[in-house]
């Protein structure tokens, strides 16, 4: 796995102070953890249950342009090329408390699609802040209206930071990626079909 700067976890951050008002105890995602061989980081995942048919997770999933309309400090995340199953998608994003901004044009490739499931994988191939692994799950539920959304993601800085720091920031990152997907999810389901 290549190694991304510390400005990848403050990206991390940034997601996760997105969330930090948005979950409650009811629907807040499971959380699990599987050490890198070699390291002691970890790739953290989280994983819901969206109240929503699997067609509309999978599409609002799929449109990556639209990630600044629900995830805070998003400044742009505009599509650059789309190839076969290959995205690539430029996304810019604030740092809190005016730390800056950082930039990384991110493929997302479609390793799995259909009728019952969505595999999406990402790693960012430039920018300012190294490399970033992500990967996103969404599969059909048993109810109709039941969707499972998982979200993983790996970063290792470049920098010295204590793996521990670097494995909370994945944690609370993953968690509010996934929260903020549902969230917006649930309330585009429900203003299109009440």
């Amino acid at each position: 796995m290549r190694t991304p700067s510390i400005a990848a976890l403050l990206v991390c951050a940034i997601l996760m102070a997105s969330a930090a008002n948005a979950q409650d105890s009811e629907s807040a995602p499971r959380v699990s953890e599987r050490p890198v061989v070699g390291t002691t980081l970890r790739v953290v995942e989280a994983v819901t249950v969206v109240r929503a048919p699997f067609a509309s997770v999978a599409r609002e999933v799929l449109d990556y342009a639209r990630y600044p309309d629900f995830m805070r400090r998003f400044r742009s995340a505009r599509v650059v090329r789309r190839e076969r199953a290959h995205t690539d998608v430029y996304f810019q994003l604030e740092l809190p408390r005016a730390m800056g901004v950082v930039w990384f044009l991110h493929r997302m490739t479609v390793i799995r699609r259909g009728a019952d499931a969505l595999e999406i994988r990402g790693e960012a191939l430039s920018g300012n802040l190294g490399s970033v692994e992500t990967r996103v799950i969404v599969e059909r539920g048993t109810a109709a209206d039941a969707t499972r959304l998982s979200f993983s993601l790996f970063g290792a800085p470049v920098l010295p930071v204590l793996p521990a720091t670097v494995n909370s920031t994945l944690r609370e990152a993953v968690v509010g990626a996934v929260t903020l997907l549902k969230q917006h999810i649930e309330t585009q389901v429900a203003v299109h079909h009440p």
